[in-house]
This record gives structure tokens, C-alpha cells and sequence, in this order.
């Protein structure tokens, strides 16, 4: 068969979707089979060794796997990325929606979001899910925990960020949620024994510097950069939603400014 492609083809690099090259669509059925081989074609059976039931396939196709290692994924590779926000994103200033009606993962979701379930979110969210996607971006190891409970999520970023930045009626509500009904939502506070995780200015040397000095991981930041980066981060992460550096402030910050702005120039 000489027929072109027509199916849309995405590559999936760390929860990224990036677009496939402009020509692959145009290839045909035969040259798509020279550059990415023959399927992978395996046969179905029942773990009991029965009969397959009637509409069951006899064989099945393996997906072609076209992911990309982070390594390897260049600045020019970015303009192939592809923005997903399956019906969440949304105008503010045009439609309101609540903290409880908030569905970014717990791990880089804002606080505001479980401690006050039943008033708005805005911009100040996004500059906290933001600051965690930077971190991730730049380090090896997640900030905070993506496979906790929400409570033991949250008292890790207290770990992180430190308790006296905490605000005072969200710890309240976070102590008393067990005791009372009507703040059935809010998460409990952790009871049991649990390992603390370390402060920012530690994590960055666990998590960032310590990964990319023993993997040879595009190097290491120096004590300069580093700092203004921590600086960054705290900024970003700040419980308060008011008190958190906006996206101007994020542009206009001194690491954007000295190192991220000038780098993407030269590239």
C-alpha cells in the first residue's frame, strides 16, 4: 500500500507533548515502515489457557514508543512543544472558579487551594504551580513528594518553606480539621512519625546540585547563580497568594535577567 498517513503522531518527553516532525504525515505506508521498522506484533491468550471470547483480537499491536530522554531534548526541540490544558485553563477576570474546583495535582498545587476550598483562584496559583515546574525543570528530584497523601504533601512544603511563613489561620484550620465536622475538607495534620524533608537552601544542594554534579548533568550552578535561584523559587513559593512574586516580577527577576534571558539569546 502506498497510502500517506493521516493519523496525528505526539511524543511524549517527561509528561511533555512535543509535535512529531512536519514531514512524518507525508510518509508513506512503506517508507514509515523503512525509517521505523515493523510493528511489534504480539498474540493475545487467557491466563487460564480458554478460548478468547468472540470480538476478541487474536494478535495486538505494540504502540510505537517515540519518546525523547530529557538529555537530549534540545532548546530548538522546544518549539515543537505543544500546550495541553484539557478544559482547565481559564480567564479569571472573566469566569470564576473555586480552590475545590482546582484540579492541578496536589503536589503542585497551591495551598490556597485546600485551605480555602471556597474562595477563588487566580494568577497567584499558577505563579506557585509555576515555580515548582521550574524546579523540576532544573533539578532531578521533585521539590515535593508526587506520591503522598495531600496532608504529608503539605507538611513537607512547611519542611521546605518553614513554619513561620505558614499562615496562621491555615494552621489552625489544618490542627482542628479532625475535631470539627464542618472542616471535614480540610487535610488532618500529619500524626504519625514521619522523616522530614530538608529546607530549600538543602534541597537545592540534594536535590539540583547533587544530581547534575554526580550525573554530569548540563554542570553545576555556581554560588551566584544558585543563590538567585533559591531566590526565585522562595518567591514563587510563597504560602500567602498576595505575597507571591507575579509573572512581571518572575520576568524581571535577576536570574531571568543575568542567566535564563541571555542563554536563550545565544541559543
Amino acid at each position: 500500500m502506498d497510502d500517506l498517513l493521516k493519523i496525528p503522531i505526539d511524543i511524549r518527553l517527561s509528561n511533555v507533548l512535543v509535535k512529531a516532525p512536519p514531514n512524518i504525515a507525508n510518509l508513506s505506508i512503506s517508507h514509515f515502515r523503512e525509517k521505523f521498522e515493523q510493528p511489534e506484533v504480539v498474540p493475545v491468550s487467557r491466563i487460564d489457557g480458554g478460548a478468547l471470547h468472540r470480538g476478541v483480537p487474536a494478535q495486538v499491536v505494540i504502540p510505537l514508543n517515540l519518546n525523547k530522554k530529557a538529555q537530549e531534548f534540545t532548546l530548538d526541540d522546544a518549539r515543537s512543544l505543544v500546550l495541553c490544558d484539557f478544559g482547565e485553563a481559564f480567564k479569571p477576570s472573566h469566569e470564576r472558579r473555586l480552590g475545590r474546583e482546582c484540579n492541578t495535582p496536589k503536589a503542585k498545587r497551591a495551598l490556597e487551594a485546600a485551605f480555602e476550598p471556597d474562595q477563588s483562584f487566580s494568577y497567584p496559583s499558577d505563579v506557585w504551580s509555576l515555580g515548582v515546574a521550574l524546579w523540576d525543570i532544573i533539578g532531578m528530584k521533585a521539590i515535593f513528594s508526587e506520591s503522598e497523601p495531600e496532608n504529608e504533601i503539605i507538611a513537607e512544603q512547611i519542611d521546605v518553606l518553614g513554619l513561620q511563613s505558614f499562615p496562621a489561620r491555615w494552621l489552625t484550620l489544618w490542627e482542628t480539621s479532625e475535631t470539627k465536622t464542618l472542616q471535614s475538607s480540610i487535610p488532618q495534620r500529619p500524626k504519625d512519625e514521619r522523616g522530614t524533608w530538608p529546607t530549600l537552601e538543602h534541597a537545592f544542594e540534594e536535590f539540583v546540585q547533587h544530581y547534575r554534579r554526580e550525573r554530569d548533568y548540563h554542570g553545576v550552578f555556581d554560588a551566584e547563580e544558585a543563590d538567585v535561584i533559591i531566590a526565585l523559587i522562595r518567591g514563587m513559593l510563597r504560602f500567602c497568594p498576595d505575597e507571591r512574586l507575579t509573572t512581571q516580577e518572575v520576568l524581571e527577576s535577576e536570574w531571568m535577567v543575568k542567566w535564563a534571558l541571555p542563554e536563550l539569546e545565544q541559543q
